[in-house]
């Protein structure tokens, strides 16, 4: 289990560039006006928006932490035209990338996903 864990950290890690980012939160990432996911200055809070309900668009954030025990990949998926928001409570948030998609009926098609961005002490 954790073999999987690490493989899939390491394929969010790298299967593109990291996005520089500064050196103090919050840090933001958007899909131009229709979507933005957003780490907050203390890397405990990540929320995604969906800003445009009526573009057939969807939106989620994939993010992974800094625990060592459990290096899961977790996804934050924005309702349409709304955010939502996660928390981490033991650990903080070290990388995030926002992706799109197409909603069908009852299923969401994911397409592409901007670079991830690290989120540096």
């Amino acid at each position: 289990m954790f073999l999987q864990h690490a493989a899939a950290l390491a394929i969010l890690l790298t299967t593109t560039p990291v996005a520089p980012a500064s050196m103090s939160g919050p840090w933001v990432d958007h899909y131009g006006n229709a979507a933005k996911a957003t780490v907050s200055a203390d890397r405990r809070t990540i929320t995604v928006c969906d800003q445009n309900p009526t573009d057939g668009l969807r939106f989620k954030v994939d993010y992974a932490t800094d625990n060592p025990v459990d290096p899961t990949i977790y996804t934050v998926t924005a309702p349409e035209g709304d955010c939502k928001s996660d928390r981490t409570y033991i650990s903080w948030i070290m990388v995030f990338k926002l992706c799109s998609g197409y909603a069908g009926p009852g299923f969401i098609s994911w397409r592409d996903c901007n670079p991830p961005i690290r989120t540096p002490r």
